[in-house]
């Protein structure tokens, strides 16, 4: 089960906006905006719309091992060689066309990122550690 057609639709229109160029801040914004919730209930931010426009499940797929932790160690990014992937196991919200799509935007855009969105990112942390008591 794919999920609540709003929130289809919502993961398909971020995927339309940053193809068309909007930036992450942008999309996060918009959606808190117009008072729409992540899935954990939380308002959107950069990290969160790029875990949307990089998560593979929304073309169906699942994959394991992205990251290794070891006891008593810290956790580690594994390459993505290592990653081990299960295509179309479910229905994809989106197409493969647009994730390659939004994939390759993303990787142009990888070593230009904006001072206003570091900031906004930035902001958000601070935000959210003095909700759960921390001054900063």
């Amino acid at each position: 089960m794919p999920g609540p057609e709003s929130e289809i639709e919502i993961v398909r229109w971020i995927f339309k906006q940053f193809v068309k160029g909007k930036l992450e801040v942008e999309i996060a914004r918009a959606l808190n905006q117009r008072g729409v919730l992540t899935d954990l209930d939380q308002p959107w931010t950069i990290a969160s719309v790029r875990s949307i426009l990089t998560h593979e499940k929304y073309i169906g797929n699942n994959v394991w091992n992205r990251t290794s932790e070891r006891l008593h160690r810290n956790r580690v990014k594994n390459p993505p060689s290592a990653w081990i992937r299960a295509a179309n196991v479910s229905t994809p919200l989106v197409s493969r066309k647009l994730f390659e799509r939004a994939r390759a935007v993303a990787q142009a855009r990888a070593s230009r990122i904006s001072n206003e969105e570091m900031l906004v990112d930035a902001e958000s942390h601070i935000r959210r550690a003095r909700l759960h008591g921390n001054p900063f």
